[in-house]
């Protein structure tokens, strides 16, 4: 999931992982992923796919009459690397091959992340760092689109080791929004823990008082691992999660 969330957590890998995520959004949105991490002398090498389909699309001319429906889908083939530069810091990037399609027109091109994370000396926080989406963006016909250009930081703290705290502040910066993400895990079990998570910005959305919050839970099985998650949106429905893993 690193090569999607943030390079730098490739480093350190003592296993081989595959992962895949499904996700099932609003207004039949789709969202996949699978990944690939092989651990090396020197740091880990990451492969993944992510894939965004928008379902069937309701076309309108010029005068707002219905018109035939369209889809419009995207795609990113990743290469990740992470390494541990010091005892308590990594480092990773990836760089992106994009590819976007829309009623019959595609666009193509390249993209880069960079992450870092540092550990606290003598504290259980964790500190991490992205730039997401560095690129020139992508030209459909004769109008350019730029990509979400996204800078981000993070903090997590451990507590008895069973409770987790997070916190992200992240800025697209060509759209200027900016977003605060809050969060918690409590290893409920061996095994087993339960999450929780809320952005306060999307408090006032299509949900009501529950946009922008969500929650799920993880499972460990030995070398395996599923996740789920569940965020509702009033009444537009909810959006779900499910990712699986394995280490061998």
């Amino acid at each position: 999931d690193a090569i999607f969330y943030n390079p730098w957590a490739l480093a350190g890998m003592e296993r081989r992982e595959f992962a895949a995520t499904h996700a099932e959004h609003l207004l039949g949105a789709k969202f996949d992923f699978a990944g690939f991490v092989l651990p090396m002398s020197n740091g880990s090498v990451g492969f993944g796919v992510t894939r965004l389909s928008s379902g069937k699309l309701e076309g309108r001319g010029a005068d707002r009459s219905a018109g035939a429906s369209f889809s419009a889908e995207d795609t990113a083939y990743s290469l990740g690397y992470g390494k541990q530069a010091t005892a308590g810091t990594r480092l990773g990037a990836n760089v992106k091959y994009l590819r976007s399609s829309l009623a019959g027109y595609s666009a193509s091109g390249l993209a880069f992340d960079l992450g870092a994370q540092t550990k606290a000396p003598g504290r259980p926080l964790t500190l991490g760092f992205s730039a997401l989406n560095l690129g020139k963006g992508m030209r459909f016909l004769e109008q350019s689109d730029p990509l979400p250009f996204t800078l981000a930081a993070g903090a997590a703290y451990e507590l008895g080791g069973t409770l987790r705290l997070a916190a992200e502040l992240r800025r697209v910066v060509n759209d200027g929004r900016t977003a605060l993400g809050l969060g918690t895990e409590y290893a409920l079990l061996p095994g087993f823990a339960l999450r929780a998570g809320v952005e306060p910005s999307g408090a006032a959305g299509p949900g009501g008082v529950f946009g922008g919050f969500g929650g799920g839970f993880g499972l460990k099985l030995g070398r395996y691992r599923a996740d789920y998650s569940f965020s509702p949106f009033g009444e537009l429905g909810g959006s779900q999660r499910l990712s699986l893993g394995a280490r061998f």
